[in-house]
């Protein structure tokens, strides 16, 4: 029999009574999930408080989540090489981010956001995206107008312009 290797994770699937009386244990490994079941022991009188006793504080781990070098699960003494690769990998997923981010803030410093957009059709609750018409109805959405004089932005109805003061309409 290999070396066991041990968990807190069990579950115990002994049977106290009746003619298939006996014990038996799966262990989880604390670290990848992986089971290990023992072999099922039929019931013999006072072996019962010992072996429970024993399930109580056994641990499990499987093999490829010990650390055979340095006789401890790899939880509790990870592979150097391989805590380096993550932290590498984690790094470079910050500073992906970090860089997204400063290249949103670039775009956003070039996006219009003076002028007024109706993003949802009155009529049917749709996306408009700030289009004149709803793609979802065709309902017309209010549409900004130009003024004639000085070309500025001027809201539908409006009288005068906000900008040069011109006469609309």
């Amino acid at each position: 029999m290999s070396e066991i290797k041990f968990s807190k994770n069990y579950s115990d699937h002994s049977v106290s009574a009746g003619a298939n009386a006996g014990f038996q244990f799966e262990f989880n490994c604390e670290r990848c999930g992986d089971a290990w079941r023992t072999e099922f022991v039929p019931y013999r009188g006072g072996q019962a408080s010992s072996w429970l006793g024993k399930a109580a504080v056994m641990k499990y781990v499987c093999d490829p989540c010990w650390n055979r070098d340095k006789g401890l699960c790899r939880a509790c003494a990870p592979d150097a090489q391989v805590e380096i690769e993550a932290a590498r990998a984690s790094g470079e997923v910050y500073a992906a981010g970090e860089k997204a981010a400063l290249e949103g803030i670039q775009r956003g410093k070039q996006m219009d956001v003076k002028r007024d957009r109706q993003l949802v059709c009155p009529k049917c609750n749709a996306e408009t995206h700030g289009a004149k018409f709803c793609p979802e109805c065709g309902f017309k959405l209010a549409a900004q107008s130009e003024c004639p004089k000085c070309a500025a932005e001027v809201s539908p109805g409006a009288k005068f312009c906000p900008e040069c003061g011109e006469k609309l309409g």
